[in-house]
C-alpha cells in the first residue's frame, strides 16, 4: 500500500493498494470506497510507488513492473528473471527494484542502468538511506547499504532468519524486521538494540519523530519510542511482556521432538505435516516415527507443497 499525495492526478490524495488477487486498487481517502481498479498482473502485486507525474508503478511476482495512468497500463517491463518483490522510487527520480533472483536493479525508463549483486537470496525490501544511498533487506538474513552507483558500502549481520523489512531515519538510525521475531536498531552498521516480539515482523517503519512502528504476525501494530514521557498503559505493557515471555525455544530434532504435544491451529480431521528450514529454504515431510519421507527445495515466488493425512 502507498499514499498518493494531493496532485493534479489526485486532487485530494488517495491510497493505492495491491494484493494477492493481482489487482491494483485506488481508494477514496474520505469514504473508504474503491474508485479505481487496475487489472493486468498475472500474479501477486508485491510493491507500489508513485511517480512525480502521478503515474502508479507496481511490481509483481509475475516478474514485471507496470506503469498505470488513469487506470490503464501504459508500460509493461519484464524487470527480472524471477519475482519482483519490491519497488522503490526516490525523490530524486531513481527507480529501484528488488527480486527473488537476489539482485537489485536501477532503472531509467525501460533501461537498466545498474544491477546490484551481493545478496545470496531474495531481496524483499528497499529503503532510502538519506544522503548515502539505498538499503536492502534479504532472505539471506542481512541488510546492506549501497551507493546509488551499485557499490556496496556496508553489511549488517545479526538477524538469525529471513529479514523482511528495513527503514532509515534522518538521524542515521536503521530499523529492520525479521522472521526471527525481532526488530533491530542499527547505528553505523552496529546493532544497538534488539526488540523482541511474539512473532515474525512483517514491517518496521520510522515516524518523523524517531518512533518506530512495527507490524507483527500476531495481528498487532506497536509503536516504540525513546521518549519516557509517552509510555503505554500498564495493561498493554503487561500483555506484551506476557506474550514475549511465553515463548519457548525447543530442539525438535529426532523422534523425541515428534512426540511432544503442540498447539492446534486447525480444527479438523486432516493433519498437515511439514517442516520448513527458513534459512536453507527446504521443505521436509516426515512420518509419525520422525523418518524423512520427502525433501523439497523451495523457490521464493513458487507454490509450496505439503502433505495431508486423514
Amino acid at each position: 500500500m502507498v499514499w498518493a499525495p494531493p496532485s493534479d492526478r489526485f486532487p485530494e490524495g488517495a491510497i493505492v493498494s495491491g494484493g494477492m488477487d493481482t489487482l491494483v486498487l485506488l481508494w477514496n481517502l474520505h469514504t473508504g470506497e474503491v474508485v479505481g481498479t487496475m487489472k493486468g498482473h498475472t500474479s501477486q502485486v508485491t510493491g507500489l510507488a508513485i511517480d512525480d507525474n502521478g503515474d502508479i508503478i507496481s511490481s509483481s511476482m509475475d516478474c514485471t513492473l507496470r506503469r498505470w495512468r488513469d487506470g490503464n497500463a501504459v508500460e509493461i517491463l519484464v524487470a527480472h528473471e524471477a519475482a519482483v518483490q519490491t519497488v522503490l522510487k526516490l525523490p530524486s527520480g531513481e527507480l529501484f527494484t528488488g527480486s527473488s533472483d537476489s539482485t537489485i536493479k536501477l532503472w531509467k525508463g525501460r533501461i537498466c542502468l545498474h544491477t546490484f549483486s551481493g545478496h545470496a537470496d531474495t531481496v524483499c525490501c528497499l529503503a532510502q538511506m538519506p544522503g548515502m544511498g539505498i538499503l536492502s533487506a534479504s532472505h539471506d538474513g542481512t541488510i546492506k547499504l549501497w551507493a546509488l552507483t551499485g557499490q556496496p558500502l556496508l553489511e549488517m549481520i545479526g538477524h538469525t532468519s529471513l529479514v523482511y523489512s528495513v527503514d532509515a531515519h534522518s538521524s542515521g538510525l536503521i530499523a529492520s524486521g525479521s522472521r526471527d521475531r525481532s526488530v533491530k536498531i542499527w547505528k553505523d552498521g552496529i546493532c544497538v538494540q534488539s526488540i523482541e516480539h511474539p512473532g515474525r515482523i512483517w514491517d518496521a517503519k520510522f515516524l518523523d519523530n524517531g518512533d518506530v512502528v512495527t507490524a507483527c504476525c500476531d495481528g498487532i501494530v506497536r509503536i516504540w519510542t525513546t521518549g519516557n514521557n509517552r509510555p503505554c498503559r500498564d495493561e498493554e505493557l503487561a500483555a506484551y511482556r506476557k506474550t514475549v515471555g511465553g515463548l519457548k525455544l525447543m530442539d525438535p530434532s529426532g523422534a523425541a521432538g515428534m512426540t511432544q504435544q503442540g498447539h492446534k491451529s486447525h480444527f479438523s480431521d486432516t493433519v498437515h505435516v511439514y517442516c520448513v528450514d527458513s534459512m536453507m529454504l527446504q521443505l521436509f515431510v516426515v512420518n509419525f516415527a520422525g523418518q524423512l519421507i520427502m525433501e523439497l527445495k523451495i523457490k521464493i515466488g513458487l507454490k509450496m507443497h505439503y502433505c495431508t493425512l486423514k
